[in-house]
């Protein structure tokens, strides 16, 4: 059955909001657009955050396992949640980003700093207009998958600093990817040349791919095993 122009017109709108959410987080991280803190401190404020939920996961459980906690060693927790000062070169312009993404395990630290910030613009960019399409959905969902990896500590919620919000994100955008832009979109002007099967199987497959192996050597480098206190 055709697809009606009330879909069509609701994978616009989908496209437009998600498209246009990942825009403005990109624009923020590269440019400080809309508000944003740009390369030089929007890293920081994410490492403070992996700092602080990874910190209270290591006390939980060592509570869990010995019933204690002793005040030395909640002095020591609360520096590491709270993140020591940043030097002044670690909170201006790119340095700042690389050295961000490198405690974060994203190595090395300045192509992916641009990575992260550059594949939400332009997959953003790309879905809101209907271009190439499955290409957009899934740099912005490998892109979403990066974040997902980094608040996973925080659980799923995100007022634990979960992963709930690039979890969606990440979602829309692939499922984007898949069903098509619809007929108000770029990809059908051009005839969706850049919108075939093919073009869907091995935008996901090499994302998908690419994806796995930053986070594999992400995790490698991670501390593994929780902290043993100072008693």
């Amino acid at each position: 059955m055709a697809r009606s122009r009330r879909q069509d017109a609701g994978l616009l709108v989908l496209r437009a909001g998600t498209g246009g959410v990942l825009f403005a987080h990109g624009a923020q991280i590269l440019f400080g657009w809309f508000g944003g803190p740009g390369l030089g401190r929007v890293f920081r404020i994410f490492v403070d955050q992996a700092a602080s939920s990874d910190a209270v996961h290591r006390k939980a459980e060592y509570l869990a396992r010995t019933g204690s906690y002793s005040r030395d060693a909640t002095t020591q927790r609360g520096a590491v949640a709270g993140g020591a000062a940043p030097r002044r070169s670690e909170r201006h312009g790119l340095t700042a980003a690389s050295v961000g993404m490198e405690r974060m395990g994203f190595r090395p630290g300045r192509p992916s700093a641009l990575l992260a910030g550059g594949s939400q613009l332009a997959g953003g960019t790309l879905l809101a207009a209907g271009l190439a399409t499955p290409v957009a959905g899934a740099v912005a969902a490998g892109a979403m998958a990066g974040a997902v990896a980094v608040h996973t500590p925080g659980g799923f919620f995100s007022v634990s600093g979960g992963y709930e919000f690039p979890a969606l994100l990440g979602w829309t955008a692939a499922a984007l990817g898949i069903a098509g832009p619809g007929r108000y979109s770029a990809d059908h002007l051009t005839g969706h040349r850049l919108n075939r099967p093919r073009t869907a199987r091995l935008a996901f497959l090499a994302t998908a791919a690419l994806t796995a192996a930053v986070l594999r050597r992400r995790a490698a480098r991670l501390p593994h095993g929780p902290e043993e206190p100072t008693p």
